[in-house]
């Protein structure tokens, strides 16, 4: 669903079900009504609440989301953005990692413990604001706190290193579909350049 935003690119956050539960993906605030309606859609509740950077552990409410879910959701983020803040499944090191459904993938830049959640089943990567297409495909270098060229690394790699997927869904700008490897690593070259030129 969408957040509260006057220039129209979020922030985004994602309700994913998988059969009887479901999982959040940077919810850019608690709702009561969308609490509701994951207990009716799923019964077996919510099981983790997912953070792509720091951002999040501020504006996402997930301590209001544990205690509408009896305490059930595990929230998850990188340590070196999690500050002490309570997180539940705190990522150590350099991953990758497996919560769930998902596999997780660090990606400083944005900032230093940003990372990405992909989900094989949907072939969706969540990449929070470290990718997504806002005029083309970009990095948000202006919203950059950890290096530009760190996160251009850490596009460059993400792309060449680790499997296809098919779509792209981030907190800010736009969701990206790719039709082929090609086209998908066009698109984080051309981010990872508007990050540090091209070196």
């Amino acid at each position: 669903w969408h957040g509260v935003s006057s220039n129209g690119i979020g922030p985004f956050g994602y309700v994913i079900f998988e059969e009887e539960s479901a999982v959040l993906v940077d919810p850019p605030y608690f709702s009561k009504d969308l609490a509701k309606e994951i207990q009716k859609l799923a019964p077996n509740g919510l099981t983790h609440v997912f953070l792509t950077h720091d951002d999040f552990v501020g504006m996402s409410g997930y301590a209001e989301w544990k205690r509408a879910f009896a305490g059930q959701p595990k929230a998850v983020l990188h340590h070196k953005d999690s500050r002490g803040a309570g997180i539940d499944i705190v990522l150590q090191g350099a991953g990758p990692w497996e919560v769930g459904n998902f596999e997780v993938y660090h990606t400083p830049g944005h900032s230093a413990g940003s990372v990405f959640y992909m989900h094989r089943g949907l072939s969706a990567v969540f990449t929070g604001d470290s990718f997504a297409d806002f005029h083309g495909p970009t990095g948000f270098p202006s919203q950059n706190r950890f290096g530009h060229s760190r996160q251009a690394a850490s596009l460059r790699n993400f792309a060449e290193k680790v499997d296809f997927a098919h779509h792209i869904m981030p907190s800010h700008g736009q969701p990206m579909s790719f039709q082929d490897e090609k086209e998908r690593l066009e698109a984080f070259q051309h981010a990872a350049a508007g990050l540090d030129g091209g070196r």
